[in-house]
């Protein structure tokens, strides 16, 4: 079973590129290798990272669920996350609604949206490091598109969703 209830999004807008540049070749390049909206890549949302690692869920994760344990605090060690931090599983990434708290056994309950997408098994890796996420573009157009002018390049912003 898949949760496809809520999906990231996002846009990227490029800064005007000179004509023929490295720059420019690399972002068309680029582009092009998305093929539309079958293509993907993986998305660090900026200053997201925590030196946090180790972790792993406690126990089943479940579709649909907004919440689960995950083990590898030392006793009752504080979490040192928070309300805002970013968490993936694979290349799925939630959002912590509230500071979790931990138990002597060395678990934390995390709160988070958006609900997990799919079962995941207990001993799964949590990464607070470097959470990441899976995009295409949202439609075939959004990943072509660009002026020249005699200067400059300027490429439409790209929109992106989440692979699901």
């Amino acid at each position: 079973m898949l949760n496809n209830y809520a999906q990231w999004q996002l846009q990227i807008g490029f800064s005007p590129m000179p004509r023929g540049s490295t720059a420019e070749k690399q972002m068309a390049v680029w582009l092009s290798n998305l093929r539309g909206i079958e293509g993907s890549f993986v998305y660090y949302p900026a200053d997201s990272g925590k030196n946090i690692t180790g972790k792993s869920l406690a126990s089943m994760g479940y579709v649909y669920s907004n919440s689960t344990m995950v083990a590898g605090w030392t006793g009752s060690q504080a979490t040192s996350l928070e309300g805002g931090d970013f968490f993936s599983i694979g290349n799925e990434l939630y959002r912590i609604t509230s500071a979790p708290s931990t138990s002597v056994s060395g678990t934390a309950t995390l709160t988070f949206e958006p609900p997990l997408r799919r079962d995941h098994n207990g001993g799964t890796t949590v990464n607070f490091q470097t959470p990441r996420c899976e995009f295409r573009a949202a439609n075939a157009e959004d990943a072509q598109g660009f002026s020249k002018d005699p200067e400059f390049t300027y490429l439409k912003p790209l929109v992106a969703v989440q692979v699901l």
